[in-house]
Parts: structure tokens; C-alpha cells; sequence
């Protein structure tokens, strides 16, 4: 992510501004505007999230979330020691005066649950956290961070650790999730039997805590390591380098031969 920029970070959000004001403005008219609104919301959403990444990364040395972030953390919080994951804390500094950042507009409402689904957010209920509460409807990618103590980490030779290393315009960083975050290991997990299943972590088949038709026609929204921000469509999901051993040519893609079937629901959805 280049930090070298003469546009100044008020002149960004004006620009963002009326660039969602036109896409509104556009979306509104016809079958699925509200639908269409709220996508346009959810990716200028994501766009102040690229700032708020930029900005991070600029105060550490231009890498990612690592173990020295986690150490200055305060330990009474809930999220200590969660890695990446305790990104809602440790980026509160860049985006501190914007809690609705945190929520895409199609999932804006919160269950006490920790699990959110396509129109619900995810929840850290108060119990956890000291009286502090967490909650949204994005998730991090959690090979994005710095340090062996990852859930699967750089220990592997495997995690992002700077927005500057070779194919990160292909890595996930921040995606529309029913979690803080997941931590997709291989291109053969399994795509969720329905749609937005809350709780999906069997058999390590992480890639379906993003997988829900959140956005319509198969899509979700995401910001990547290079700080661009895009729609995916759910079955690229298994095109994306999660990781930087991960095969991007797997059995779920055309390049794989197509040889895993998807379920039902996912079956007229753009293939890739």
C-alpha cells in the first residue's frame, strides 16, 4: 500500500462521500435499489476501513497487526491474545468516533449471540469483555498478521505480514463475515450447505464464515492487503490467496477442473 499520496485524508472522504451519493442516487431506481444502496453503503464502508488500514500501517512500520500490538494492549480486554482477530481494539484509535463502520448496512442489527449470519452481526457479549462490547458484521482474514503466535501464522511460512509483499492485491484483508474473523487453511474446505450458516468451523472449512449471498447474485464485498476494495463473488472466494501457500488453483475452480461439487444453493452463482 503506497503511503506516498498528495490527497489529503479530508479530501478522500468528500470524494468517497459524493461518490456514494451518486450510487445511490443510481441505485434507488429499479428492482433491488435498497438492495443495491446498501451494497454501495457496505463498499464505502470498506473504503474508509482501507484509510483507517493505511493509517495503521503507516504508525507500524508499514506491517500488519503482530505481537507487539497485542502486548500494548490493555489484558483486561476481551480480545488479548486474540491475534488478529483483536483487530476491533487495536484499530480503535483510527477509526474511534465511527462505531457504524464496524456493521455493513445488510447486517446492521445485532444478536446476543456471538455469531452473526447475511443480515445479522456478530456479537462479544458483555461478560467477556469487562463491560466493553464488541460487535459487527466484517471479519479479518486471520493469516494477516505478524507473529508466531497466530492461529496458524508465520510460524508456517504461510501469513501476510506487510501490505507490500508480492500478491497482495489478491489477499484478503477485511471481508463482509458472520465473525471477528476465520482463518481459511485449504482450497478443498467445503462451501456452507445453506446460506450464511452462523457457526462454520467443522473439519477447518473456514472459508464459509464468509460465504453468504449478503450483497445478491452471489456476492459479498471486501478490502484487500493493497488497500483495494471490490465485490467477490462467493465461488472466487476460492480464488483468493488467503494465505501465501494457498492454491488458488484448487477443485473448486475451473482452473482445478471443477472436480468438488458445490451445493445447491451456490450452483447458478458465477463460477471462477
Amino acid at each position: 500500500m503506497n503511503n506516498k499520496t498528495t490527497i489529503t485524508k479530508k479530501d478522500a472522504l468528500v470524494l468517497i462521500a459524493c461518490m456514494v451519493f451518486l450510487l445511490l442516487t443510481l441505485g434507488a431506481v429499479g428492482p433491488g435499489g435498497l438492495q443495491r444502496q446498501r451494497s454501495a453503503l457496505c463498499l464505502a464502508n470498506l473504503r474508509q476501513w482501507s484509510f483507517a488500514w493505511s493509517n495503521f500501517f503507516a504508525d507500524n512500520d508499514n506491517k500488519v497487526i503482530g505481537e507487539k500490538n497485542i502486548w500494548d494492549m490493555d489484558q483486561s480486554s476481551p480480545l488479548y491474545q486474540w491475534d488478529a482477530e483483536a483487530w476491533p481494539d487495536i484499530l480503535r484509535p483510527y477509526y474511534r468516533d465511527n462505531d457504524k463502520i464496524r456493521f455493513c448496512p445488510q447486517a446492521k442489527s445485532e444478536i446476543r449471540e456471538w455469531w452473526g449470519d447475511k443480515y445479522t452481526a456478530w456479537h462479544i457479549p458483555s461478560n467477556l469483555t469487562g463491560g466493553i462490547e464488541y460487535a459487527g458484521s466484517y471479519g479479518i482474514n486471520d493469516w494477516v498478521y505478524d507473529g508466531p503466535d497466530s492461529w496458524g501464522g508465520n510460524t508456517t511460512g504461510r501469513g501476510w505480514s506487510s501490505p507490500d509483499m508480492p500478491g497482495a492485491a489478491n489477499a484478503p484483508l477485511f471481508l463482509d463475515c458472520v465473525f471477528v474473523g476465520s482463518i481459511p487453511y485449504s482450497a478443498s474446505d467445503s462451501p456452507p450447505q445453506v446460506d450464511a450458516f452462523p457457526y462454520y468451523h467443522q473439519n477447518r472449512a473456514m472459508i464459509g464464515r464468509y460465504c453468504m449471498d449478503r450483497h445478491g447474485r452471489g456476492r459479498i464485498n471486501g478490502l484487500f492487503l493493497d488497500g483495494s476494495v471490490r465485490p467477490i463473488g462467493l465461488k472466487e472466494l476460492w480464488k483468493l490467496k488467503w494465505h501465501r501457500q494457498f492454491d488458488t488453483n484448487g477443485p473448486y475452480t475451473l482452473a482445478g477442473g471443477s472436480t468438488l461439487p458445490w451445493p445447491e444453493w451456490m450452483k447458478g452463482f458465477k463460477d471462477y
